[in-house]
């Protein structure tokens, strides 16, 4: 079968679809049948069912909520060759029926009192009163360990929920398939709170659980804005363009290295507030420069905007990635002066489609920016998004939010900050600020929210933003504003021009995100994986493995690395970090006559992919070299820089040209996950050569 489209008009579909019908029963407003019903819903709990055995869960569910009393009921009256089945078919219940009809006998007072097989037209029984709509659910897979098993256990054990698989491009495969969603209301905000928390408890498989309010929670956009200077200090626009690319100390001798060629349009989904129109063409500039005062509840959106893709006017500013095209996703909107509610009850679907759209799609990768904070999530249940940002894999870099004034709030996986406690997925980047962002000189900003998690740390990298930015703040008018939202458009942007430079190697989100940490500058604190972006070594070719020295880079091939341990030592406290040289992914020396910094492929030590640790200011406590294919080794602690290609580093050396990596599978061949991978015990120190190539993927 062939796959089917999503559309984004499902995300009316459940609430004009299904509520209408529920409101009914639960005696609603009948004021809702003359307005939108998504704008009109009060609050209550939206139930997802995304696969395995849907009617089953939701008949686990009923029984409880029958038990809380907040189980609608109606009667209906059978018609000519109906069953107690195919009532709950017509309704959109999800399958199999068989746990709902018996829930159906005890609502109808036991078993004795309703014949199953004696239903006679006219008959009345009593059903749940919720109903139903059905959509399309997506779940994609690459080349991860253990995929292929995933998706032909999917298509084996899911077949009454009609699964189609679609090849992307010979690198991934979506599946789609039938998923039901329904929505119950309750007396209140905190009663919805305290039955999402019973339902997380029952620990129900492919089950998520949205809190839709009653009265909306103030939601928070990421940027602080302080005293604004009145009018600009020069009178005029930047000319030549203030390019955004000079806030961050990046490496000036990787510029020479990196390879020309034109960039390939990236789609950039800024999640936010509404978007104003940034300037597009030379004659929407002023001769002056109009200053204004940044309002972060009008022109949030529209700095992050610039700072991402702001056209080359011959004057202004320039944007990280000119082949970026911003599509704004409406989260929050303005209520009255200084407060900010969701932009729509059913945001979460409407992204859930969005995503399940772009997930079916061939490369370039997209990047959506969570620039505003998501619903808090509730401990113990998964909502309908994240569920659907795990499934489909799609790349999300994340704000790190920052408090109003005072020290940042630590977030964990488990905080109720969302979608800052994703970091820990292989397509999550969460993003924090620096108020220098020197090298050597780098201060992270005191208000920015850290990662309480540091093995490993869920916040990746920092960026420009911990002071204020200048920039467009609508189609006329420049302002300047701070926070770690200015520090996740300013990687988005980054991140943009690295895909649009080689689509095709940047074919998913975990292997972005690992080369977006790998080519940071290690920084001391371990509360961030990485360290400051540098938005000009991400643009080096990934399909080669770098070598600095003498301050050039150059290009290497590397020889298969011996089976042994390098053990690198602390500087500091002396401490042995015993590392495989397989799983060495960046070392660079660091400023200040430190040491080295010595980043790690985590997903090598059975951590999800994208996961990367992280050694500071260590030195190889024995010589060291690099052995490349010219024969020629390289000694560790001569080299300034050594950052190795995507997928597998290490070359055959009998072979004249090496064949590009852009097969995402070369990347985790020898995850210990893999099935496929070969059965050696690659810990051991007396390893026989041939089963160390066999351990290094060669």
């Amino acid at each position: 079968m062939a796959a089917r489209p999503v559309t984004l008009q499902r995300a009316r579909e459940w609430m004009v679809g299904a509520l209408v019908a529920m409101f009914a029963v639960v005696s609603m407003s009948q004021a809702l049948a003359q307005t939108d019903v998504s704008e009109s819903i009060d609050g209550g709990l939206m139930l997802s069912f995304e696969g395995g055995v849907p009617g089953d869960n939701a008949a686990i569910i009923f029984r409880y909520l029958n038990t809380a009393h907040v189980l609608p009921l109606r009667i209906h009256t059978i018609s000519k060759g109906e069953s107690l089945c195919s009532i709950l078919a017509e309704l959109n219940y999800p399958p199999p029926c068989g746990l709902i009809v018996d829930l159906m006998k005890r609502l109808n007072g036991g078993t004795d009192s309703l014949d199953l097989s004696q239903l006679k037209v006219g008959y009345q029984v009593t059903v749940p009163g919720l109903a139903f709509s059905k959509y399309t659910a997506v779940r994609r897979y690459e080349s991860r360990p253990g995929d292929k098993d995933k998706l032909n256990e999917l298509q084996s054990n899911w077949g009454h929920l009609g699964p189609a698989e679609l090849q992307i491009g010979g690198y991934a495969s979506v599946v789609t398939y039938d998923a039901f969603r329904t929505f119950v209301a309750t007396s209140g905000d905190e009663a919805s709170l305290d039955l999402a928390s019973d339902i997380g408890l029952m620990h129900l498989p492919n089950v998520s659980v949205d809190v839709v309010r009653r009265i909306p929670k103030e939601q928070k956009v990421n940027s602080s804005t302080g005293e604004i200077k009145d009018g600009c200090i020069s009178g005029k626009l930047s000319d030549p363009p203030f390019d955004y690319t000079e806030l961050s100390d990046y490496d000036t001798s990787a510029l020479d290295a990196m390879q020309p060629g034109a960039l390939s349009p990236v789609d950039v989904h800024l999640i936010d507030e509404p978007l104003l129109q940034i300037p597009n063409s030379a004659r929407m500039l002023n001769s002056r420069c109009l200053w204004g005062t940044f309002d972060r509840f009008v022109n949030h959106s529209t700095h992050l905007a610039g700072i991402i893709a702001s056209p080359n006017l011959g004057k202004g500013f320039l944007g990280l990635a000119q082949n970026a095209r911003i599509d704004p996703i409406e989260w929050v909107k303005q209520q009255g002066r200084g407060r900010l509610v969701p932009s729509r009850v059913d945001r979460n679907v409407i992204l859930g489609d969005k995503l399940y759209d772009v997930s079916q799609l061939p490369t370039p990768m997209h990047v959506f920016v969570a620039a505003a904070q998501f619903d808090d999530s509730v401990p113990g249940v998964k909502s309908h998004l994240e569920g659907v940002i795990e499934d489909t894999r799609q790349l999300f870099i994340v704000a790190a939010g920052e408090e109003d004034a005072g020290r940042g709030a630590p977030f964990s996986s488990i905080s109720a900050q969302s979608p800052q406690n994703l970091g820990g997925l292989p397509n999550v980047i969460v993003v924090t600020a620096c108020v220098r962002c020197m090298q050597g000189d780098m201060e992270i900003m005191t208000e920015a929210n850290f990662s309480a998690e540091t093995s490993p740390a869920i916040v990746h990298v920092v960026a420009p933003g911990g002071e204020k930015i200048p920039g467009w703040i609508d189609s006329s008018t420049v302002g300047e504003a701070a926070g770690t939202s200015q520090s996740a458009a300013y990687v988005a942007g980054a991140v943009a021009r690295m895909i649009g430079r080689y689509p095709n190697v940047y074919v998913s989100a975990d292997r972005i995100k690992k080369r977006v940490i790998q080519t940071s500058r290690p920084i001391a604190a371990m509360s961030v994986a990485g360290g400051l972006l540098d938005p000009i070594i991400m643009q080096l070719d990934p399909q080669s493995n770098w070598l600095k020295s003498n301050g050039q880079w150059r290009m290497v091939r590397l020889a298969p690395q011996p089976p042994a341990f390098v053990n690198f030592k602390s500087r500091e406290t002396g401490v042995d970090h015993p590392v495989r040289p397989n799983s060495i992914i960046r070392v660079t020396k660091l400023d200040g006559g430190r040491g080295f910094g010595v980043y790690i492929d985590l997903a090598k030590a059975d951590k999800p992919l994208g996961s990367v640790g992280k050694l500071f200011d260590v030195a190889p406590d024995a010589p060291f070299s690099i052995n490349t294919c010219d024969e020629i080794p390289v000694d560790v602690s001569q080299v300034e820089d050594f950052i190795p290609r995507v997928g597998n580093a290490f070359d055959d050396c009998q072979v004249a040209v090496v064949a590009q990596q852009t097969d995402v599978g070369k990347e985790e061949q020898d995850h210990p996950d893999n099935p496929a991978a070969p059965k050696v015990d690659c810990n051991r120190l007396d390893i026989a050569e041939e089963e160390w190539k066999k351990c290094i993927g060669m």
